[in-house]
């Protein structure tokens, strides 16, 4: 399946905003003092290195990606 420019375009959206995400839960869990926010940073962090390792995937081999992307 080939993916049209416009699907194209907003898969690459989709990962950089991945990648500023995992960007600013890293920086902020190693800064936070409070302790309930501090664990739900550390809870969403490896959701969204999965999230972006999915679609990097996905990217690499339409074909051959071994997982659906969720949509939650």
């Amino acid at each position: 399946m080939k993916l049209t420019i416009c699907e194209l375009s907003y898969l690459s959206e989709l990962i950089s905003s991945c990648v500023n995400t995992i960007t600013c839960l890293a920086l902020f869990k190693n800064q936070v003092q409070d302790q309930e926010l501090k664990n739900i940073l550390n809870e969403q962090f490896p959701i969204h290195v999965e999230d972006y390792n999915l679609k990097v995937e996905f990217v690499k081999d339409i074909d051959t990606a071994s997982r659906k992307i969720k949509c939650t």
